[in-house]
């Protein structure tokens, strides 16, 4: 018997789905809270907390307030978890299964399905519980058949599938079926079509809806209440943060033309992911509700479109490409192509900028920086720095070893590599104690042969990708822990390349892993200066030794005066920069 007063907590797990409406309120959400707070003080169970989703299939357990309550089960916060029968919890049988027998019980918490007769402090209520959730996943098989066929039935007739009407719409109260034109949302459409019939990208349509603030359609839908849109809003900083993506998909919908598009997206099982279908496999029906967009303003969009896709030049593929990573986030940085017009034709170059800034501001957000740098800097900088170490360790090739030992530290790869060891051993020894407990389950009869093979099938496939890898990472440890191999085979191309004065990108590569970038710094006078590190293969980073240069008094003058003339001509540069801003902005004001 549960105690009269605690201070952990009795979760009452409610679950109800679109499939269980035939049932009535026998299963509402309503009556499900009834039913478990009369018998939770009934059997003295007190402190009660609700754990409700509504709206939600039990196929899977990725649903809000499962994962909460699971969340607080392993805070330490539940020691009793209470619901209605088996199928509220699941009808998935195996996993339904796992939180049932195993897990619950591994984390001391007291689970009771009550129409069921399933107590897991009871030995003799737990016999029938697989039989239970086979079941309840037969039926959802079943119901997910029956549902397969009227939609597809519905779909064929020309009615609209989806629940919540496009942006730019909203259905008839009375009707579903209905959709009519709303204002509010319609005329954004009206806007992203009218710019993009105008020439202007996906990406300067969404900056130019966020500088207007005409709110997102995910936003739109949660204010209105509509569907299940609110799912992640509390996450956005902004209502207005359009983003290209959202701008192709408004562009791409066929529904603005007043048309109807049935099975644009599929599913093999109703376990499976849903993905988008052919061309070929959807159904389209003319005329079905009001045309937001005419068809000329479509074509026109669409041209525009489909012209800056095929006008855009191939792009040249960089062997630099994931070799340089931005110094600030960590972040790969992403390889970006311009075209400079020639008299011959036109010719690409390859630059660099940090993803992470490029994905934000994407969105319409900041976040790290740009960190641009441009190719041509990047094989000058590389090309000096394996000319520099070509020479040193050609020159005293003692000098360079010993060196080499005194700054060589452990790599991050080879850290992660130890990480990597230590979390496959936590993993194996797990893995080897489930598989005995298991067995003791089983030869205790306390599962069944059919559920002992299946997991432990499923834990010996896992055990033996666990030792695979295991023996992997081992291995490649090794490798990087091999210094004096690692400078032999470093020797072994300064030798190879010690008489070369040109090097091709494949010969930079040869002897750089990878570049870091950090952030342009400016002095007071505007002088901009960056640190690039460079990590050669097998020794990682290595700082050639240099003695400080002594300029003469009439280098120096020559220094100081150019360094004037670059302050100079920034001014300049400046200075009609800002006159050009003016003369726009007085234009934008005269009009």
């Amino acid at each position: 018997m549960t105690p009269l007063s605690k201070t952990k907590w009795t979760a009452l797990y409610e679950r109800l789905s679109r499939d269980d409406d035939h049932y009535g309120d026998s299963v509402s959400i309503a009556h499900q809270k009834t039913y478990l707070r009369r018998y939770a003080d009934d059997h003295g169970y007190t402190n009660c907390h609700d754990y409700t989703d509504d709206g939600w299939s039990g196929a899977n357990f990725d649903r809000p307030a499962w994962k909460q309550l699971i969340a607080d089960v392993e805070a330490g916060k539940i020691d009793t978890v209470i619901a209605k029968d088996m199928s509220r919890v699941g009808r998935d049988y195996l996993q339904t299964g796992f939180y049932s027998e195993v897990y619950f019980g591994k984390q001391g918490v007291h689970f009771i399905a009550i129409d069921s007769n399933v107590d897991n402090q009871r030995s003799d209520s737990n016999e029938f519980a697989p039989i239970l959730n086979v079941f309840n996943e037969m039926y959802l098989h079943d119901q997910s058949r029956r549902v397969k066929i009227g939609f597809h039935a519905k779909g064929k007739s020309g009615k609209h599938l989806s629940v919540t009407p496009n942006f730019g719409y909203t259905h008839d109260p009375k009707d579903p079926q209905k959709w009519f034109v709303d204002p509010i949302p319609a005329d954004t459409i009206r806007r992203i079509f009218q710019l993009a019939a105008d020439g202007m990208n996906p990406h300067r349509i969404a900056a130019t809806l966020r500088e207007e603030q005409r709110v997102t359609p995910a936003w739109y839908f949660a204010q209105q209440g509509k569907g299940n849109r609110t799912m992640g809003i509390s996450k956005k900083t902004s209502p207005y943060e359009w983003s290209r993506g959202s701008v192709m998909s408004l562009l791409n919908a066929r529904e603005y033309l007043g048309e109807t598009v049935n099975f644009k997206t599929s599913k093999d099982s109703y376990k499976g992911k849903r993905r988008e279908t052919a061309e070929d496999q959807r159904v389209t029906f003319v005329g079905t509700h009001e045309a937001i967009i005419d068809p000329a303003t479509w074509d026109k969009a669409h041209e525009t479109l489909n012209r800056r896709k095929v006008s855009r030049p191939a792009p040249i593929t960089s062997p630099w490409k994931d070799k340089l990573y931005c110094a600030e986030c960590g972040a790969p940085m992403h390889c970006v192509y311009q075209t400079t017009k020639l008299k011959n034709g036109t010719k690409q170059y390859d630059s660099f900028s940090c993803s992470t800034h490029n994905n934000a501001m994407n969105s319409g957000k900041v976040e790290c920086v740009k960190n641009g740098f441009s190719g041509i800097a990047l094989r000058a900088l590389a090309s000096d720095a394996v000319h520099a170490i070509i020479q040193y360790a050609t020159e005293d090739e003692a000098a360079f070893l010993h060196h080499l030992h005194q700054t060589d530290k452990p790599s991050d790869a080879a850290k992660q590599l130890k990480k990597h060891i230590a979390a496959t051993e936590r993993r194996k020894g797990e893995l080897n104690r489930l598989l005995k407990k298991l067995y003791e389950d089983y030869a205790l009869e306390r599962i069944p042969e059919s559920r002992y093979d299946a997991l432990s099938a499923d834990y010996e496939n896992e055990l033996a990708l666990v030792e695979a890898q295991h023996s992997e990472y081992e291995r490649q440890l090794e490798l990087l822990q091999t210094e004096s191999n690692h400078a032999d085979r470093f020797l072994q191309l300064v030798h190879q390349y010690r008489n070369q004065t040109e090097f091709s990108d494949q010969d930079l590569l040869a002897f750089i892993d990878r570049v870091i970038v950090h952030e342009t710094v400016r002095d007071k006078d505007g002088e901009r200066t960056r640190k690039i590190e460079v990590h050669f293969n097998f020794i990682g980073s290595f700082s050639v030794p240099s003695n400080p240069i002594q300029l003469t008094p009439e280098e120096e003058a020559r220094e100081a005066a150019l360094k004037h003339r670059r302050i100079h001509e920034r001014n300049k540069r400046k200075e009609a920069r800002l006159a050009k801003e003016c003369e726009k902005g007085k234009k934008r004001n005269d009009n």
